[in-house]
């Protein structure tokens, strides 16, 4: 028998009327049976929180610790019957889990026991407490407070609160915390509410009991407990707890570290449980970002833990690790990780098609390979070079980004390896990179650029060859700063060491976009167009007019005075102010000089020279200021009287530690000096200049320290008290000589370039030169390779060329073998001279007939002489130089912008600024998942790749934008 369908419903429902008119017509035996659950009319009443029908029941005289009934079936017939339930639960208990509040007070007034228990030992207040019911916890405790401390009397006998730890209830334990609750209480099996939280992977609870800060209530000391228990179920738990605790506040990586938690956690990628790992390595992919929490792991043994990791077959403990290595590659660790085979490792994962776990992984590798030539050369060993090489032709925009910008770092400041990349057929895909419309791509494509063609001349060759240089410059018309910086730099790393290749990158950026450069906030951009103005005005007067009718002078100015600019960025602007003075053999542009002067240049320069705390800027400010005022005496007087300048600013510089800064110093002092007698006059009345200055220069074993050592001591020989100027001019002289004996073309070329500035010094010493042969010598290296070693040698023979002695011995030169003048006058530059007496006499021996080509077969000389110092000498067939220019044809011209190059370092370009290769990080960020699901395990079939291209496209398709969990977004 069942309750009556129309007294249930009433009694729900709380229509107390229509229930009182049921019980009035329906006998007391018939109302008090219980449904098929076992529930009486008392028990729904408290449940729905029915106080009338509670009163209605209670002066029935029915039983207020009515206990459920349940039904069950006989064996042995199908006859269904009713049992009693010996520890059901009572109305009270049922209230307390509803939170029936009235109902619970109205039981408790018509004396409901509230001791009684059910069958697992729980009392209302036991309810009350794991359903967070604060209301009836209230109501309960007033009633007794003993209450508080009740535990249950079957199962693991919880006290209130150990139970509601166990639920989650966090407001009924702060309000039993409030009440003084004992939280040192554990139940049977030892489990006090931290330990009941974190099985039951309540957080919440976790989380307010770190903000308590209780020293008896350890929770990072508990959960490291956990985490070394032989239970694999709290083992896991622990770690999801951590996991979502520290994604909760990012300031509890600290608490983990002091703890001890991260050996704990290392120890558990040592487990054979591939979940386990899986969390563990979720959780130490999200703490690693913090450079202690990475020492803790390299220090407790985690990378060959981790890198091991790498072999499972598991593409998202794949990802997850490579975010582990990347972060402990950037706290520099690299070599630890090269140290267990990380690399190969890494390379191995390249080969999947999960687009998640490949972002991950480049990045560790392109972290891995900054700086770090040992990685550099792994990558290249290992064959990881091809796979980057393929990603550049893949369908994903963020593969080939990303794959560009690996480049980048994999070939940065490593010649080989550059050539590597380069024969693996990496470049027509770079250039193809620039035919997409997505800006993000093009400009990781220019990091590659930049980083493959830095000082590396036959790549930049290929780069300019494919006419990259035109999408380059689209660059610079972007909006956004950091693709315009990115766009200049790889512009200029385009642009090599040469003079000449310098020019010609500098005309094709225009002057337009050089000063738009120079007005930049962007301390990249202002380097690049530095760089530019001294490649356009060296050794170009036609280029220096032009900037300074462009209005080019004023922005140089302007940075000047900038306090807060880089000093690598200075350097090139103070550079680019005094190569606008300066001439082909030091002779000087008055134009340019009293552009400078009129923007007020002067005064920011000498305060720089006295007040600037760098060294090299100082110095590199002085021989600007000997620029400006080279072979202009108003200016030098200006200069003097005007702004204060004393020569006693640059003499202590002579004295510097640092061996360029002695030479650069000496170079400023020389061209004050420069065919200026009374200067030097003023210099010898300033300071004493012995030649012991010059000795460790002039004795060095790098010959072009030897050289510029040699024009100084000539210059300034009667400013020199110790040694007699005409024995200084001697051995000057000799030092010149001999250094036309080189094998370097950076010494012919300098030592060519001094031969005819001193060619114009002053009379005697172009006899000198003369008198040791350096005629012959300088004809002997028009057949050099190096354009500027031909360049310099036919600009001192122009120069040498207004020496009757001179001028005669090369005229039978060129009488003997005519293709030598013409090799004089195609390589001479724009702004040097020649002595038109001589051009006149040759064109006059010329119409009256020059001796036989053939004159070698009647015992003469050779036409084309054959050197005699070995293969180094021999001439080799010249590559076609660069397209045609985009401002004028300008003839070859003279590089003397690196004077104090030792030998042995020529292929290095000072002109390379060192900028922070900081990556935006709009596309190429590592895929840091916030919460690691363990149902994405075991979800991916790994295949063979037989097929790159074919991979790549499927990739792209299917995977580019793939992510079907919400928590990865995150």
């Amino acid at each position: 028998m069942s309750i009556p369908f129309g007294v249930k419903s009433a009694v729900e429902r709380g229509l107390s009327a229509v229930f009182y008119t049921f019980s009035r017509k329906t006998s007391s035996s018939t109302i008090n049976v219980s449904d098929e659950a076992g529930y009486a009319i008392f028990h729904h009443a408290a449940l729905h929180n029915r106080v009338s029908v509670i009163c209605q029941l209670w002066s029935a005289n029915f039983n207020v610790n009515q206990r459920r009934f349940i039904m069950f079936s006989q064996a042995d017939s199908s006859k269904v019957d009713m049992k009693k339930e010996r520890n059901g639960p009572t109305p009270l208990h049922l209230a307390a889990q509803a939170c029936s509040l009235e109902a619970t007070i109205c039981l408790l007034c018509f004396k409901a026991d509230y001791t009684l228990t059910e069958k697992r030992g729980w009392m209302p207040i036991h309810f009350a407490a794991f359903y967070d019911n604060i209301c009836i916890l209230i109501a309960l405790c007033r009633k007794d407070p003993s209450l508080l401390e009740a535990e249950a009397t079957a199962e693991n006998q919880c006290t209130p609160l150990l139970l509601a730890a166990t639920s989650g209830a966090l407001d009924t334990i702060q309000y039993l915390f409030s009440l003084g609750a004992n939280w040192r209480k554990t139940d049977t099996k030892g489990n006090n509410i931290i330990h009941l939280s974190v099985l039951a992977f309540h957080t919440e609870v976790l989380k307010y009991i770190i903000e308590l800060n209780i020293p008896e209530l350890p929770v990072w000391e508990t959960l490291v407990e956990m985490l070394q228990c032989e239970s694999s179920k709290r083992r896991m738990m622990a770690v999801m707890s951590l996991e979502v605790i520290c994604l909760a506040n990012d300031r509890y990586w600290q608490c983990i570290l002091d703890a001890g938690t991260i050996p704990a956690l290392v120890n558990l990628l040592k487990s054979p449980q591939i979940k386990l790992q899986y969390k563990t390595v979720g959780l130490l992919s999200n703490i690693s970002t913090h450079v202690s929490i990475v020492h803790a792991i390299v220090e407790a043994g985690g990378i060959p833990a981790v890198i091991n990791l790498l072999t499972s077959d598991e593409p998202e403990l794949h990802s997850r690790c490579a975010i582990i290595l990347y972060d402990v590659a950037k706290c520099e660790n690299k070599d630890v990780i090269a140290k267990y085979s990380g690399i190969p490792a890494l390379i191995n994962l390249l080969s999947l098609n999960k687009e998640s776990v490949l972002v991950n992984v480049m990045n560790c590798i392109r972290v891995l390979c900054m700086g770090n030539e040992s990685n550099q050369q792994s990558m290249k060993d290992n064959n990881g070079i091809q796979y980057l090489i393929q990603f550049l032709s893949s369908d994903s925009d963020v593969l080939k980004a990303l794959s560009s910008a690996t480049i980048a770092e994999v070939a940065r400041d490593n010649k080989e390896v550059q050539d590597a990349i380069a024969k693996e057929g990496a470049i027509p895909p770079l250039v193809t990179l620039f035919k997409g419309k997505q800006l993000s791509v093009q400009v990781k494509g220019a990091m590659a650029v930049e980083s493959l063609a830095n000082c590396n001349p036959l790549i930049q060759k290929e780069f300019l060859e494919r006419e990259l240089t035109k999408d380059l410059l689209k660059l610079l018309q972007a909006f956004q700063i950091d693709v315009k910086e990115q766009g200049a730099i790889a512009l200029w790393a385009l642009a090599g060491q040469t003079l000449k290749q310098q020019k010609y990158m500098a005309e094709q950026i225009g002057y337009n976009l050089i000063i738009s450069m120079l007005l930049s906030p962007s301390a990249k951009m202002q380097y690049v167009g530095g760089e530019a103005v001294i490649a356009l005005s060296k050794d170009s007067r036609m280029h220096q007019n032009q900037i300074c009718e462009g209005k080019g002078i004023a922005p140089l100015v302007r940075l000047l005075r900038i306090n807060k600019i880089p000093e690598g960025t200075l350097l090139s602007v103070i550079r680019a102010v005094g190569s606008i003075c300066i001439g082909v053999a030091h002779t000087s542009n008055p134009m340019s000089q009293q552009f400078v002067v009129e923007e007020n240049a002067l005064p920011v320069l000498i305060q720089l020279l006295r007040n600037h705390p760098s060294i090299n800027i100082r110095v590199e400010v002085a021989f600007s200021l000997a620029c400006i005022v080279l072979g202009n005496n108003s200016l030098k007087k200006e200069l003097q009287n005007d702004e204060g300048f004393e020569y006693s600013d640059v003499l202590y510089l002579l004295h510097s530690k640092d061996k360029e800064v002695c030479l650069k110093a000496g170079y400023a002092l020389t061209l004050f000096a420069f065919n200026d007698r009374f200067q030097q006059h003023l210099i010898l009345e300033t300071g004493l200049i012995t030649v012991s200055i010059f000795e460790p220069f002039l004795q060095s074993s790098v010959e072009t320290e030897r050289a510029m050592a040699a024009f100084q001591i000539i210059i300034l020989a009667k400013a020199i008290i110790d040694v007699e100027h005409v024995t200084l001019y001697g051995r000057g002289i000799q030092i010149l000589a001999d250094s036309l004996n080189s094998v370097h073309a950076p010494t012919i070329a300098l030592t060519g370039n001094i031969i005819a500035s001193l060619a114009h010094s002053r009379a005697g010493i172009p006899e000198a030169f003369v008198s040791l042969g350096t005629v012959q010598r300088l004809c002997y290296h028009l057949y050099a390779r190096s354009e500027e070693v031909r360049t310099a040698c036919s600009c001192a023979l122009g120069y040498l060329t207004y020496n009757a002695h001179a001028f005669r011995l090369l005229l039978t030169e060129c009488r003997n073998k005519p293709n030598q003048f013409l090799r004089i006058t195609n390589n001479i530059s724009k702004d040097a001279k020649i002595n038109p007496a001589f051009l006149k006499e040759f064109q006059l021996q010329q119409r009256m007939g020059l001796p036989s080509l053939s004159l070698e077969r009647n015992g003469g000389p050779p036409v084309i002489p054959v050197f005699k110092k070995g293969k180094e000498h021999r001439q080799k067939t010249r590559p076609k130089i660069q397209p045609r220019d985009s401002l004028t044809l300008l003839p070859p011209v003279t590089n003397v912008k690196e004077l104090f190059r030792t030998t042995h370092k020529a292929n290095i370009s000072h002109n390379t600024f060192s900028f922070p290769s900081g990556v935006s990080s709009d596309i190429i960020n590592v895929s840091r998942p916030r919460i690691a699901f363990l149902n994405k395990l075991g979800k991916d079939e790994q295949k063979a790749n037989p097929d790159p291209p074919a991979f790549l496209n499927k990739l792209g398709k299917d995977e580019q934008n793939a992510n079907p969990d919400p928590a990865e977004s995150q």
